[in-house]
Formats: structure tokens, sequence, C-alpha cells
């Protein structure tokens, strides 16, 4: 009977260090979880101020298997945009009927799948004249247009002072390419900016 209760004894010290180790775990789980829950969430980067962003969007835009190793002819603009929906969007001329145009969006790190303009109605003959190598475009440049945005927009005391659009510019007529920046609202007034492809301000005005 005596070793019956010293059995029953160290049976229910087993069971009660058993439950207090189960306790411990459990508090220091839920300590883990809250300490995880608070900790600081990294700020979303501007993407018109991403520079990894930025680069990697180019240099996946020239590997895509749609251009096989060819050049990448961009036609026209190129917008870029953060805000609600970061994305770039552009228009290249298709490597495999130079007649036609396609329209692409990067977002959420990769490039759609090439759809045909079908509101651009040119041949290649007419196409050209709006052509720009993306080789001679360099995305992480829209960083010194926003930056440049960001600086002016504070001078004026601009009722939104984050940088949301920027856009490279080809104007044929003038035969210039340039970044332009959205219109920066202040009490009373709009002001308009643009940059030279060197980065030096082309015109910053009140409109």
């Amino acid at each position: 009977m005596f070793n019956k209760i010293i059995y029953i004894s160290i049976l229910s010290i087993g069971l009660s260090a058993c439950d207090a180790f189960q306790a411990n775990a459990t508090v220091e789980t839920a300590s883990e979880t809250a300490a995880a829950s608070s900790a600081p969430v990294a700020p979303k980067k501007n993407l018109l101020e991403d520079r990894d962003t930025l680069i990697a969007a180019q240099t996946h835009l020239q590997a895509l298997p749609h251009f096989a190793g060819k050049p990448v002819q961009v036609f026209g603009n190129i917008d870029f945009y953060d805000g609600v929906q970061p994305r770039i969007e552009l228009s290249v001329q298709s490597p495999i009927n130079p007649d036609d145009i396609w329209l692409l969006k990067y977002e959420h790190g990769k490039w759609s799948s090439p759809m045909v303009d079908e509101e651009e109605e040119l041949n290649a003959a007419q196409i050209a004249p709006h052509l720009t190598p993306l080789s001679d475009i360099h995305f992480e440049d829209t960083i010194h247009a926003a930056q440049l945005w960001r600086t002016k927009a504070a001078e004026v005391n601009a009722v939104w002072q984050e940088p949301y659009h920027v856009a490279f510019i080809w104007m044929p007529k003038l035969k210039k390419r340039f970044w332009h920046t959205a219109e920066i609202d202040a009490v009373g007034a709009q002001y308009y900016l643009s940059l030279n492809l060197d980065g030096s301000i082309w015109e910053w005005k009140k409109l």
C-alpha cells in the first residue's frame, strides 16, 4: 500500500510538471504570436522611387520570350504609376508583325501577356517615327523625376505631396524625348514640371 501511495504521488507530480510545461509552452507561443503581430511593418515603397523594381521591370521586359532576344521598340510613351494600383504601362512594336502595336502592363512583379492594340491602325512605316529603343530608356530615371516633383510640391505647399505619376514622353513634331510628371495642385494654382533626359528641368511653370 505504501509503495502504491508513492507511485500515485510520483505520477501526480509528473502530471503536474507536464501541465506546467504545456502551460508555459502556451504562454510562450502566445507571446511569440503577440510579438510577431506587433512587429513593425516595412512601409510600402513608392514604385516611382523603387530602384530595384524599376530595373527588374526593364530587365524582365527585354527578357520576355515574345521578343526572342530581339531589341524591344517602345511605341510612344511609357506611364509609371504609384497609388492604389502601382504599375507600368507601355506599348511596343510587335516583333512578329511590325504593323501591330502590343500593349503591356507590369504589375505585381510581372509583365502581362501582350495584347494587340486594335485602336492603332498604322502600318510599319507610320509606326517607325514613334519608336524608341528600350535600350535608350532608363526606367530608374523616374526616381529623379519623382523626387524633384516632391521637392517642388513642398515648395508650393501642394495639396498632395506624394508623387504618383511620371511618364516618358516622345514628341515626334519636336523630335524630343523627355520626362513629364503629374501636375502639381496647390491652393488656387497648378504647376507643370518636365525634365530633359539628362535630369535638368525643361519646363517648370504655373498653368
